[in-house]
């Protein structure tokens, strides 16, 4: 299993989360609140943390190839 993170300052960390995830649920199987997220890929999932000024992201898919195409 390959992964991936990164962590992007900003005020706004849950309404960046909250709109990732409204804009691949009309596509993909997503779940979220304010401060967690999961978006399923076919080729591996992205996960999505926000507290007052960070936004977390983690992909996470089978190898680094998937890893690469989801970056």
């Amino acid at each position: 299993m390959a992964r991936s993170e990164t962590a992007v300052a900003t005020a706004q960390a849950s309404k960046y989360l909250q709109q990732l995830c409204k804009h691949f649920a009309h596509k993909r199987p997503v779940s979220f609140d304010p401060h967690k997220g999961n978006i399923a890929f076919t080729i591996g999932d992205v996960h999505l943390e926000a507290d007052d000024n960070v936004l977390r992201i983690a992909l996470t898919a089978p190898d680094d190839a998937q890893i690469a195409e989801l970056q």
